[in-house]
C-alpha cells in the first residue's frame, strides 16, 4: 500500500534528519578530542578552503581561515600527544541541551550545546604557585555554524565558551578559574579567545557584559 507524504511532512523529515546529522557530527567531534586526535577533526568534520572557517578553543585564541585553522589542529593535536603534562590527564566531556536552528534556505546551520566536564589537568589551585595534578570541574559551552556540503554536514566554525574551570575542593565561588591555557607556541592567534568566565561579584543578565551567552538566533533567521 502507497502511503502519500506531503510536502509539508518531507520537509519536518529532511529537517529532523539534518538536525540529526549535526548531532551526530558535533559527537565524533568530541570522540575524537578524547581520541587526543585533533588532525582528524580538521580533516574529516570542517569545511576546507574558505576564510569563512575560524576556531576558537578555550583561551587559546582565535584562528581565523582555513589556513590558520588547520595549522592550530596541527599544533593541538602535537600537544596533545606530547606526554610532558599528560601524567593523570582526564578530559570527559558530556554535551547537553543541543539547540540547532536552519538557515532560511537549509543549507546553513547555527547549533549550540552546553558541556559539564569533570577534568584531571595540571592547574594552580589557589594557593598553589606551581602546576599540579587537580580534580577540576569545567562548565562551558560549544558554539558553532555549519554548510553543507557535497559530503554531508560540516563545520564553518566552531567556539568554545568556557565559564567554570574550578578546582573540586574548592568550588567555582572560591576559584572560578585555576587553568589558564597560553596559545600554543607553534600557531600565534589572530585574535584574543572571548570568554564568560564566572565570577562571584559580577551582575549577571542576558545582554549585560556579563552573561552566559552567546545565544542562539532565531530559526531561519540567517
Amino acid at each position: 500500500m502507497e502511503v502519500e507524504v506531503t510536502n509539508e511532512q518531507l520537509a519536518k523529515l529532511r529537517k529532523a534528519a539534518d538536525i540529526t546529522e549535526i548531532q551526530m557530527l558535533m559527537g565524533r567531534l568530541i570522540a575524537y578530542l578524547e581520541q587526543m586526535d585533533a588532525v582528524s577533526v580538521w580533516e574529516k568534520l570542517f569545511v576546507h578552503e574558505s576564510e569563512d572557517v575560524s576556531v576558537e578553543l578555550g583561551d587559546y585564541g582565535m584562528y581565523k581561515g582555513s589556513e590558520h585553522a588547520e595549522q592550530f589542529f596541527r599544533a593541538y593535536d602535537a600537544y596533545l600527544k606530547n606526554p610532558a603534562d599528560k601524567r593523570g590527564w582526564m578530559d570527559f566531556r558530556n554535551l547537553v541541551t543541543p539547540y540547532v536552528v536552519l538557515s532560511q534556505d537549509g543549507e546553513s546551520a547555527y547549533a549550540s550545546w552546553s558541556c559539564f566536564a569533570p577534568q584531571a589537568k595540571q592547574a594552580l589551585p589557589f594557593p598553589a604557585c606551581e602546576r599540579t595534578l587537580t580534580a577540576i570541574w569545567n562548565a562551558s559551552k560549544y558554539v558553532c555554524t555549519l554548510r553543507r556540503t557535497g559530503d554531508g554536514w560540516r563545520f564553518v566554525t566552531l567556539r568554545e565558551v568556557v565559564y567554570i574551570r574550578s578546582p573540586f575542593e574548592l568550588g567555582w565561588v572560591k576559584q572560578p578559574d585555576c587553568l589558564r591555557s597560553e596559545p600554543l607556541s607553534d600557531v600565534m592567534p589572530d585574535g584574543f579567545s572571548r570568554s564568560y568566565v564566572y565570577h562571584p561579584d559580577a551582575q549577571y543578565s542576558p545582554t549585560g557584559l556579563y552573561n552566559w551567552g552567546p545565544f542562539p538566533p532565531d530559526e531561519g533567521s540567517f
